[in-house]
């Protein structure tokens, strides 16, 4: 998405997605949504801070050195509050949570009158300070999948929402073999209901699982006791 990206928006956009989608976010966390009575609270850049090893960055300083990034979530749907969620640098050039995160704060910091407490979906477009919303963000996103086609992905645009970026981190998650406990604490879960997300139509989901089957020991199944007779 972010090789398509062109203009400031278009960059914001890209790096929402990709820093929310590291950290399983709804949409109402990063971006502006219609429904203003939800619990969750949308980020402000008060919510992020950067390490080095164990030296916390201030937002203003170069976060080029940075090695992870911790994302605060002051209240949410789950009624968890100030849980804090922190994930590493992985030096890839596009797809890194800490490096989408930097580029989030330095963008924000740059636009006039900022603070720690502006949200961090602002973005300075047409010489005004505009909030980008959720159905710009759903818009760009199944663009995206015009673009890419059904012969790739193996659905449509219209077949995704903004909380398909939760779903697929979820996915990608499992796909990587990280154990259940892994995919529930980094997408907040607090129940089993992020299983409704590992869909077993991925044509990777069973990739490995046969192999692994046959290299199970021969088991052998301990007989039950026999039955005393009554008298």
């Amino acid at each position: 998405m972010k090789e398509l990206a062109s203009t400031p928006l278009d960059h914001a956009i890209a790096d929402l997605v990709i820093g929310a989608f590291f950290f399983a976010m709804r949409s109402c966390e990063y971006s502006t949504v219609s429904n203003k009575d939800t619990k969750t609270k949308r980020l402000c850049l008060r919510c992020i801070r950067f390490f080095r090893q164990r030296t916390e960055l201030h937002l203003s300083a170069d976060l080029s050195s940075a090695d992870s990034v911790s994302i605060t979530f002051e209240n949410q749907k789950n009624m968890e509050i100030f849980e804090t969620i922190t994930l590493h640098a992985n030096g890839d050039p596009v797809l890194c949570p800490v490096k989408a995160w930097t580029a989030i704060v330095q963008r924000v910091l740059s636009i006039p009158g900022s603070t720690i407490d502006s949200p961090v979906n602002l973005v300075w477009s047409n010489n005004e300070i505009k909030e980008i919303p959720s159905t710009l963000i759903l818009s760009d996103l199944r663009s995206t999948v015009e673009i890419m086609g059904r012969e790739v992905l193996g659905y449509l645009a219209e077949d995704i929402g903004t909380h398909s970026l939760r779903s697929g981190c979820a996915m990608a998650l499992h796909l990587a073999e990280l154990p259940e406990y892994t995919i529930k604490l980094i997408g907040r879960w607090k129940s089993d209901a992020f299983l409704v997300y590992i869909r077993p139509q991925i044509k990777e989901f069973s990739c490995g699982v046969t192999y692994k089957m046959i290299q199970v020991k021969p088991f052998y199944t301990i007989p039950a006791p026999a039955k005393p007779v009554l008298p």
